[in-house]
């Protein structure tokens, strides 16, 4: 009996913490942003769909060369530093094709599509994400894939502003624990 519990611990399924020395890397994606102030208002079904992704790597010795190899099945947690920015992983998001369509049948007055301004199409979000109306998620996490990548989505619901009514940049963090990344967006 001791003998199966004993080889049953090997099965765990992760993701699992960075070994020391791994780095973590944001894929290139700067940019100015547009954001049509128009569509600042909370909770209307219009924001900024951003696609993004970091990268977990880590240099390891073949053949006598360090070469940076990715790390899969790797933890990384991504947070928000504003609460109408929401983080979403990649499965949860879908492009509409048909507006009418996706709303048929619904049975509410409201639809549950956001419109994305960016790419001036309505998307879904399915799962545990369907209603952003009550989830505001600013945390995520997940594991890196076998390219040592984790891909996820930030919704912008609103742009933050000063006291002239100019946009404030939004601070996004991503860590693995043994290293961290920080960037944000800026408007025009």
């Amino acid at each position: 009996m001791s003998l199966l519990l004993a080889l049953s611990v090997g099965c765990a399924m992760g993701p699992y913490g960075a070994p020391a020395g791994a780095e973590l890397k944001r894929s290139d994606n700067e940019q100015g942003m547009i954001f049509d102030v128009t569509y600042n208002d909370p909770d209307d079904g219009i924001g900024l769909l951003v696609k993004e992704s970091v990268m977990v790597t880590q240099d390891q010795l073949q053949s006598g060369d360090l070469v940076e190899m990715p790390l899969n099945n790797i933890l990384v947690e991504i947070t928000s530093g504003y609460s109408a920015a929401y983080i979403l992983p990649a499965s949860a998001v879908s492009y509409v094709e048909d507006f009418e369509a996706a709303c048929e049948g619904d049975g509410s007055e409201e639809c549950d599509a956001w419109f994305d301004i960016g790419q001036e199409r309505y998307v879904e979000f399915s799962g545990d994400y369907k209603d952003l109306g009550g989830l505001r998620p600013t945390y995520g996490y997940g594991g890196t894939d076998n390219r040592g990548m984790f891909e996820f989505y930030v919704f912008i619901d609103s742009v933050p502003s000063d006291d002239e009514g100019e946009a404030v940049p939004i601070p996004l963090f991503a860590s693995i624990g043994v290293d961290q990344v920080t960037w944000s967006y800026d408007f025009e």
